[in-house]
C-alpha cells in the first residue's frame, strides 16, 4: 500500500496481489451478501430493511486481508493522533476482538502485523482457569478493541468496563461498519470512549446506488430507516438530542 493512500490498497494473498478501491470492496461485499437488503428482525426487536453480515467474510480470504488492512491503517492513524502527532508504536498496544466476529478479525490482525492479542470470553467458564480475559498482560496496558459492526453500541458499553476492571486501559475501538444509528455517540456519552469506523452506511449506500447495485427507492427507504431509528436518544441513556436527524449530516 502506497504511503498516505487511503483510497486504494493492495491485498497480498499467497502468490497473487489484488488491488481494491473502496468502491470495489463495498461492491464485492454486497455481491457475497455481506450487505443484505430485505426485512430482518434485529437483536433489539425492530424490523430492519438492512442486515450487515460480515460472517460471510471468512469464506473469502482476499476480503479478510482487505478488511484487516483497512482496520490496521485506521489503528495507525488513530494511535498517532492520540500521541499528539508523534509516532506511536502500535506494538505497545494489545488488540482484543469482541465476541464473536471481532475475535477472528483480531486474530488475523495480530498474526499478520505481529500484534499482542487478548482473548475475551463471552462468559466465564466454570472450569480451568475461569478467566474472562486470556493473555499475558499487566495493569495499565493499553488495548484496542475490534469488532465488525456497530449498531446500538451496547456491546462496547457492556464490555469496556469489564475489560478495564481487569486493569487494562481501553485506548479506543475500531469497527469495520458503522450503521450510523448513533452508536458511536452513545458510547462516548455513556462511558467516554471513542470508536472509529472504516465505512459508515451512508458511504456504503451511496456506493451501491452509484454502482447500480440498488435503486433509488431502496436507497431512500434504507436511509430513512437509519435516520428514524437511532440509539443516541434519551431512551438509550443519551440525555441531549443528536446534532441532526439526518444520517448524511450528523456523522
Amino acid at each position: 500500500m502506497a504511503k498516505g493512500n487511503t483510497k486504494d490498497f493492495c491485498v497480498n494473498f499467497g502468490q497473487k496481489s489484488e488491488k481494491f478501491s473502496e468502491k470495489e470492496l463495498i461492491c464485492r461485499l454486497y455481491d457475497v451478501e455481506g450487505f443484505k437488503l430485505g426485512s430482518f428482525t434485529m437483536r433489539t426487536g425492530e424490523e430492519s430493511p438492512l442486515y450487515v453480515d460480515m460472517r460471510v467474510l471468512w469464506s473469502y480470504p482476499e476480503l479478510v486481508v482487505a478488511v484487516s488492512e483497512l482496520i490496521w491503517q485506521k489503528c495507525l492513524e488513530v494511535a498517532k493522533y492520540n500521541e499528539d502527532g508523534e509516532t506511536s508504536d502500535l506494538h505497545n498496544y494489545f488488540v482484543c476482538g469482541l465476541p464473536y466476529q471481532g475475535i477472528p478479525l483480531a486474530s488475523f490482525l495480530c498474526t499478520n502485523y505481529q500484534m499482542k492479542m487478548i482473548l475475551k470470553r463471552q462468559e466465564v467458564k466454570k472450569y480451568g482457569t475461569c478467566h474472562l480475559l486470556e493473555g499475558c498482560f499487566k495493569k495499565g496496558d493499553k488495548v484496542i478493541l475490534v469488532d465488525d459492526v456497530l449498531m446500538t453500541g451496547g456491546t462496547l458499553i457492556d464490555d469496556i468496563p469489564i475489560i478495564e476492571k481487569e486493569g487494562l486501559d481501553v485506548a479506543f475501538g475500531v469497527v469495520f461498519i458503522d450503521r450510523e444509528q448513533g452508536g458511536k455517540r452513545r458510547i462516548e456519552h455513556l462511558i467516554g470512549k471513542k470508536v472509529y469506523s472504516i465505512f459508515g452506511m451512508s458511504k456504503v449506500l451511496s456506493v451501491l446506488l452509484s454502482s447500480g447495485k440498488i435503486d433509488q427507492q431502496t436507497f431512500e427507504k434504507t436511509k430513512r430507516y437509519l435516520e428514524e431509528n437511532r440509539f443516541d436518544t434519551s431512551d438509550y441513556g443519551v440525555t441531549n438530542d443528536p446534532c441532526s436527524s439526518s444520517l448524511f449530516t450528523c456523522i
